[in-house]
């Protein structure tokens, strides 16, 4: 997840029984879950820095399952990179074919969004589902695994894959898009935005899943964007009551969603909350609670078509203003916001990290 998504918080969750991966069969979802965060957040990948031999590894580990599980390729590349969606950065950030100004575009990094699809030549609407897959890497002398952020997302997205292509419950098609780049400005997401292999205007909606493996017994942060309080009032009342949710009204803008809700695309996030490992090298798998992400992982199953339906209905109720802010730094304080709180008046504190400011 980007520093900028919540105000950047080091607070304490206690851990609520989790157990270790090794105790899940193999074959269970808790036991595939696992075996995609533990390959994702090892030594080997060194923290899927951006443009980094780690990310291209997780890239291509990702691209081995989506064709393992059986999607569709929708790189441009069919024939030899047939998941791959390549973009070039320049040192300011932008992104080649996507860049405004007038001086020239320098390629600093090579980067590669994977993409597939479930039913791509079904007639209707797609259903958009996506998660980032890149980390810190190596700062300071230390590794930073990023097993919540976000290998946990890329395990829900292989998974949940994995049963739409068994069953797709969508009224049409389904894309499952791994991101890079998030944590270095959301730049998968907009080279998406941007050169979609799918035209945005047939898409439905977009379903953004960023650090839900620390589940434990909390609830499942839910946050919306792109539609009117009476639709996010709707959509809260029929999504999936396992596990419980609380829906975030603010922290949430400048993730992978962003760029999406910008395009008018309504959009909807999954997060079980920040934690005193966020961007810390102690953000390790054997932190992960398999149990819960294997909640979260059915909840997505049911939520994501649910969501893209209702946003249909919905669909001249999207809005026409407010849409996130771009990405930017943040200053540390300490102190975790409500993200259930309704905005305005100030902002309520939910949780204090100790020793901080």
């Amino acid at each position: 997840m980007n520093r900028a998504v919540f105000f950047p918080v080091l607070f304490f969750l206690a851990a609520h029984g989790a157990r270790a991966a090794g105790a899940f069969p193999d074959s269970s979802i808790e036991g595939r879950l696992a075996a995609h965060v533990r390959f994702l957040s090892s030594p080997a990948l060194a923290g899927r820095g951006a443009g980094s031999e780690g990310e291209h590894a997780a890239a291509e580990y990702i691209a081995g399952r989506f064709r393992e599980i059986g999607l569709s390729a929708l790189g441009e590349d069919r024939v030899f990179a047939p998941f791959f969606h390549p973009f070039a950065v320049d040192a300011k950030g932008r992104i080649e074919g996507c860049a405004a100004g007038d001086d020239p575009f320098v390629p600093e990094k090579r980067m590669r969004n994977v993409i597939g699809a479930v039913d791509p030549d079904r007639e209707g609407r797609v259903l958009l589902i996506g998660a980032h897959y890149d980390h810190l890497g190596v700062k300071d002398g230390e590794m930073h695994p990023g097993a919540d952020d976000n290998a946990s997302g890329i395990a829900l997205l292989i998974e949940t894959a994995r049963a739409f292509a068994g069953e797709n419950p969508h009224e049409g098609p389904v894309v499952f898009a791994a991101f890079t780049g998030e944590e270095a400005g959301l730049l998968g997401s907009r080279a998406y935005v941007c050169r979609s292999p799918v035209p945005l205007d047939e898409t439905a909606a977009m379903v953004n899943v960023d650090m839900v493996g620390r589940l434990g017994a909390g609830p499942l942060l839910v946050a919306f964007a792109g539609l009117r309080e009476e639709a996010r009032d709707s959509l809260v009342a029929l999504l999936p009551a396992d596990p419980p949710i609380v829906e975030m009204r603010s922290g949430y803008e400048a993730g992978d969603l962003a760029p999406f809700a910008e395009a008018r695309v309504p959009s909807m996030m999954l997060f079980t909350g920040p934690h005193a490992d966020y961007h810390r090298p102690t953000d390790t798998e054997e932190r992960i609670d398999y149990e819960g992400l294997a909640r979260v992982t059915r909840f997505a199953r049911e939520a994501a078509p649910l969501f893209a339906r209702l946003a249909g209905v919905f669909h001249g109720e999207r809005l026409t203003s407010g849409a996130p802010p771009s990405d930017r730094e943040r200053p540390f304080l300490g102190t975790l916001p409500d993200f259930s709180a309704p905005p305005g008046g100030g902002v309520l504190v939910a949780s204090v990290a100790p020793g901080s400011p």
